[in-house]
């Protein structure tokens, strides 16, 4: 259902990519083909989880363009932290006369209960969020057959190779510019997600963003991000990656409503992870390790050019 495959191995894990197998469409045909493609897998009725951020809103519009039967469930986090993607999903829902369902999602249960049970599972992760997104799963099976979480956007970001620089024969560090490397980083727990599904023999599409390769290669191929990925050091900021996407998506699909970067939980991230720092400190699991993929490995792996030999 997903362009991805994965490998774990003692708390270790890597992320392979399918390479693509047709021409690739334009993003937002992409996007229309990823929706058809959850309409057709699904056994029964389609549930997504839209939170009213910007790509759980992309998703919404494929859906209904390709005629879906779906249910919109929207998330609320304790004290209504993530009110500001609440108020973009209610605008959602009013202005096309949709079902509102507004679910409570209480993170302070899920780490006072949830993350020892899950953990004696063998799910590990080194932050909530890891184990909010089996939430999401697990509630929206309440509602219907084929849930969808809006995940695997193609987070671009830096890494410095610094740690590469050459040491002269007399010991004396040589000038050499600063190398950094464009890629992904996945973190620890990103796979517990697909372990879920597959240990309970679960119908769903948990990163809607990595649906096929040909979805990921058409984003990388939007003019405007296929020229930032050209430009070396271009997502030295955490900031870039939200904003180019936010471009991006409204260059193809206008009738996006444009906002600003915000779900809430980056809001209590500092409360609740502390929290649930201080509950898995009791448990001597070895953790999972975080996965970096270059963008040219990426490439490699989708079937790609390297983005410096296209032309």
């Amino acid at each position: 259902m997903y362009s991805l495959n994965y490998r774990m191995d003692n708390q270790k894990f890597e992320f392979n990519f399918n390479q693509i197998s047709r021409n690739v469409l334009s993003f937002k045909g992409e996007i229309i083909e990823a929706a058809q493609l959850c309409k057709e897998k699904a056994n029964g009725r389609i549930v997504l989880c839209f939170s009213g951020g910007l790509d759980s809103e992309l998703a919404f519009k494929a859906l209904q363009y390709v005629g879906a039967n779906f249910t919109a469930i929207t998330y609320v986090y304790n004290n209504w932290c993530n009110h500001y993607d609440l108020i973009n999903a209610q605008k959602t829902y009013d202005e096309l006369s949709f079902p509102k369902r507004m679910i409570e999602l209480d993170i302070e249960r899920i780490i006072n209960y949830e993350v020892d049970a899950y953990r004696e599972q063998g799910y590990y992760g080194n932050n909530i969020y890891r184990y909010m997104h089996m939430e999401f799963i697990k509630k929206a099976y309440e509602f219907g057959d084929f849930p969808i979480v809006c995940g695997g956007e193609q987070r671009f970001m830096m890494k410095n190779l610094d740690d590469n620089v050459m040491i002269g024969p007399e010991n004396i560090l040589r000038y050499k510019e600063k190398q950094n490397e464009t890629g992904i980083a996945f973190h620890s727990g990103t796979t517990n997600v697909l372990e879920y599904l597959k240990n309970h023999k679960l119908n769903a599409n948990p990163y809607f963003l990595y649906s096929t390769p040909e979805l990921m290669a058409a984003y990388q191929q939007i003019p405007i991000i296929d020229f930032s990925l050209r430009e070396k050091d271009f997502y030295s900021s955490a900031a870039m990656t939200f904003g180019m996407k936010n471009i991006a998506y409204h260059n193809v699909w206008p009738e996006l409503r444009v906002r600003r970067k915000s779900n809430g939980f980056d809001d209590i991230r500092p409360e609740y992870q502390k929290k649930f720092a201080d509950k898995i400190k009791s448990h001597n699991e070895t953790e999972q390790q975080s996965f970096w993929l270059s963008l040219a490995e990426l490439r490699t792996q989708l079937g790609l050019m390297d983005v410096n030999q296209v032309i």
